[in-house]
């Protein structure tokens, strides 16, 4: 994953430095694939690390815990773009901030 995001980089960066008109076109263009690539593998991490949570939260559950896993409320990576991935990984991002803010204010009693 790593590797497509700096080839993408790479061809973005010979673009910019490049005199020739032609040759800017060509390393625009091969790093176009190399980012979808990025932006697939991405994708395919965040669904089994997605994964890995809910089995988690249910092996809490099962173990007579409780499952203080995050909920992703229709949250499929799969057919969204840069964009919606972005605004929808921030909305997580927001959510487990507010949460880590209750869970530490919990104690305070007031009365």
């Amino acid at each position: 994953m790593r590797w497509f995001s700096t080839a993408c980089l790479w061809f973005q960066y010979k673009s910019k430095c490049t005199r020739m008109d032609l040759l800017e076109f060509i390393f625009l263009l091969l790093s176009i694939p190399c980012f979808k690539a990025s932006h697939f593998f991405f994708k395919r991490t965040y669904a089994l690390q997605q994964r890995e949570l809910l089995r988690l939260g249910r092996e809490c559950i099962r173990l007579g815990g409780e499952d203080y896993s995050l909920e992703f409320d229709n949250l499929v990576l799969d057919h969204s773009g840069v964009t919606q991935t972005y605004y929808a990984l921030c909305d997580i991002g927001r959510r487990c901030e507010r949460s880590s803010k209750t869970a530490n204010c919990a104690h305070v009693r007031h009365g």
